[in-house]
């Protein structure tokens, strides 16, 4: 049949139309131009693929028969067959983690992507950014090399389809890639009351803990009012139950200092004080 080609990988279906008038084909062989071995199918399937230097590849197959009195016979098509190089996208993004308050992410084609001409103005690029808010008004970009801001906290995957001068297409999908975490925030009660209610039940705020999101680093000191570390820690949970040294601590007023680092390396440091009532 005619010689043809397509996008890498390319199948071509091929069919012998060699005949002997004086008798019959008892053999075939088939080299397709390529490095497989030869087909010795008298109608071969054959998948031809191309390379990674983003130009056409020429392939040239001949088909040799032999007949049942040994003479053989050899048909070559020079660069019959033309092989289109397929993009084989990465996707970039810088960064992948981030907090709410810094929401946007810079996308790109990496580098280590295959048969790209990132130069050349035909190349098509069709982003969408995982966003199911945006999904319909702007979860997407046609640009080479776009920046997306994410409205919300969450995981997100990035979808990327790219087509080239060729006319071949490509994809990248990558999962989980973009994890947006909350923006630094922290409430620190003013007053708890430890142990429990005259039901047995414990109180709501029976410890004295602050309640913060996005942190790297925490550490917590309470003083008496005699300048006593009455409690120190270096997480938030379980917080301060009213105890020091075994005992329920008097009631009355008690000051606290809080380093705490975000999740980008910024010291918050508070100072302030904490009523316990029982």
């Amino acid at each position: 049949t005619p010689g043809g080609g397509g996008c890498s990988p390319f199948t071509a279906k091929f069919r012998n139309l060699s005949y002997d008038s004086t008798g019959a084909i008892t053999k075939y062989e088939w080299n397709f131009g390529d490095t497989s071995a030869h087909s010795f199918l008298q109608n071969p399937t054959h998948t031809f693929y191309g390379d990674t230097s983003n130009q056409y590849t020429f392939d040239t197959v001949s088909l040799s028969v032999t007949s049942n009195d040994g003479c053989r016979n050899t048909t070559v098509k020079p660069d019959w067959i033309i092989i289109s190089p397929k993009p084989k996208p990465i996707i970039s993004a810088k960064p992948t983690f981030t907090t709410l308050d810094r929401p946007t992410i810079q996308f790109g084609i990496s580098p280590q992507s295959i048969n790209i001409d990132t130069t050349d103005s035909t190349t098509r690029y069709y982003w969408h950014f995982g966003d199911p808010y945006n999904k319909d008004s702007g979860g997407h970009s046609i640009l080479q090399n776009p920046k997306y801001s994410y409205p919300d906290t969450g995981w997100y995957s990035v979808y990327l389809k790219v087509t080239n001068s060729f006319g071949c297409t490509g994809v990248d999908t990558e999962l989980d890639l973009i994890d947006i975490k909350p923006a630094f925030a922290i409430f620190i009660p003013n007053v708890f009351i430890p142990g429990t209610d005259k039901s047995g039940n414990k109180h709501i705020n029976n410890t004295f803990k602050p309640v913060l999101s996005s942190y790297s680093s925490f550490e917590m000191t309470i003083f008496n009012r005699w300048g006593v570390i009455v409690y120190s820690d270096t997480s938030p949970d379980p917080g301060w139950d009213g105890t020091f040294m075994g005992h329920n601590a008097p009631l009355g007023v008690y000051i606290y200092h809080i380093s705490i680092r975000s999740l980008w390396g910024q010291l918050y440091q508070y100072n302030g004080n904490v009523s316990l009532i029982r």
